[in-house]
């Protein structure tokens, strides 16, 4: 019987095409060096602008090496020498030692560098030992070449994907900082970039730059557009801020992309700091502190309060001016109610000038028995001090606000300003310990416990 895989006019046919398709492999090879070669100087350059080395996309590693894996496992199913294929061997093994050569003038992650160069040598076993044909015949062969083939486009794709595709993103964002702010050399535009120059203090919170906004100078752009959008959001008074925060614009960072503070709350954080006497960096490292702490006092994380200093210090008209503890125990009590900062602006709204407040107090006694002081609730300065003053004027009634009548209830909602299920919540018998002097004293107690700065932007960075 004839060895069924001995030499055959169709193993010469396939082995003529294993042969054309590790030719095209090795003009592939290559052009993907003089590629790689051209590239090599801008991936550096754009990695080193923030950190990327070490921080590489494991997916896109991970594309680089399918290939040559597949055509690894796809061999091992072949039994029988092919011939005459040294010299396309020789040729490919050249041109895989000057691309590995070429990698290696480049700093790459320690991840990638180790994965490349295993694939590499993958390649050079692959070719430098001759190749065997099995019962598979010529679909096998062609599935290793068409692997193989994918090899350099998938290593090209790597570098152009971490080297923005051609494009420089960071000079992108340079021209949009001309375009928003006026000469990078002055003012706003120099003040931006100011925050930049320290903006590495963001890897104190355990966070890499890159992991947030991108590694390369798209990163660096990215992480520049935040500070752009803060500097439109504040208006006239970004310049002043940014050059009184630059030495803590990391810390800054971890503490907007946290909460979701926006400019207008930042604008609010440096009027306080100013009257307060108190410099504006020092007031984001103390809120940075104090956000921290409540989230460990209260279970309630610093995002969730975030929302409700933004609505406390964007609307000083209603809220007033409160300093930064106030508004964090002014966000506990109402969460833990299960109140929202519109429902305590109603309340405000209610209680801002003397005659309404009285119209209230007295309509609340008339149906109600609630014995208010309308000039203490209209001198309270915080919405949880005048919630807290209702609450405890309808408890000493003894009355149960499940138990009233669907025109009572809608009485009482209308006299407080809030919805009637607001109101529910409000008066509820189950919440009636919880007051705002518990939450302060809750909060007096917590601040025993001494946070570091670094402490604060680890946990701020979870958020």
């Amino acid at each position: 019987m004839a060895d069924p895989i001995g030499p055959t006019a169709d193993n010469l046919k396939i082995a003529q095409q294993l042969l054309s398709a590790m030719s095209q492999i090795s003009v592939q090879l290559e052009n993907q060096t003089k590629a790689y070669r051209a590239q090599a100087e801008l991936v550096e350059s754009l990695c080193k602008a923030q950190e990327c080395f070490g921080k590489v996309d494991s997916n896109k590693i991970k594309a680089v090496s399918d290939g040559l894996k597949t055509a690894q496992e796809n061999t091992k199913s072949f039994s029988d020498e092919l011939v005459n294929t040294e010299a396309e061997t020789e040729k490919l093994r050249s041109k895989t030692a000057e691309l590995a050569e070429e990698a290696r003038k480049v700093v790459i992650a320690d991840e990638f560098k180790a994965g490349l160069q295993s694939g590499l040598n993958l390649t050079k076993a692959l070719f430098g030992s001759l190749m065997r044909i099995g019962s598979t015949g010529l679909s096998g062969i062609m599935g290793i070449g068409k692997a193989l083939l994918s090899i350099p486009g998938n290593i090209l794709n790597f570098f152009q994907s971490n080297a923005g595709g051609g494009t420089d993103p960071w000079r992108e964002a340079l021209e949009e900082l001309r375009d928003k702010f006026g000469s990078l050399q002055v003012g706003t535009s120099k003040a931006v970039l100011g925050m930049m120059n320290n903006v590495n203090q963001f890897n104190d919170s355990g966070l890499r730059l890159g992991r947030v906004f991108g590694y390369g100078r798209a990163g660096a752009a990215a992480a520049m557009k935040e500070f752009m959008k803060v500097a439109e959001e504040m208006g006239p008074m970004a310049m002043r801020f940014m050059d009184a925060t630059k030495g803590v614009s990391g810390q800054l960072l971890v503490l907007t992309k946290s909460t979701g503070l926006t400019g207008d709350a930042l604008r609010s954080l440096q009027i306080s700091a100013d009257n307060g006497g108190e410099s504006v960096a020092t007031a984001v490292q103390k809120m940075s502190v104090e956000l921290v702490r409540a989230q460990r006092t209260f279970n309630i994380s610093v995002k969730e309060m975030g929302r409700d200093l933004e609505v406390m210090m964007k609307d000083v008209g209603t809220f007033g001016v409160m300093s930064r503890d106030t508004m964090i125990k002014t966000s506990v009590y109402a969460r833990k109610l299960g109140l929202s900062m519109e429902a305590l602006k109603k309340v405000m709204d209610k209680t801002l000038n003397f005659e309404d407040t009285a119209n209230m107090a007295g309509g609340l006694a008339e149906a109600f028995n609630m014995n208010i002081d309308a000039m203490k609730m209209m001198k309270a300065q915080t919405p949880a001090e005048k919630l807290d003053q209702l609450r405890e004027a309808f408890f000493r009634t003894g009355k149960n606000i499940d138990q009233m009548s669907i025109a009572e209830r809608k009485h009482l909602s209308n006299l407080t300003g809030l919805s009637e299920e607001e109101t529910r919540i409000a008066f509820a018998q189950k919440n009636r310990a919880l007051t705002g002097a518990a939450v302060d004293a809750q909060m007096k107690k917590s601040q025993k416990t001494q946070i570091t700065q670094e402490q604060a932007m680890h946990e701020l960075a979870d958020s």
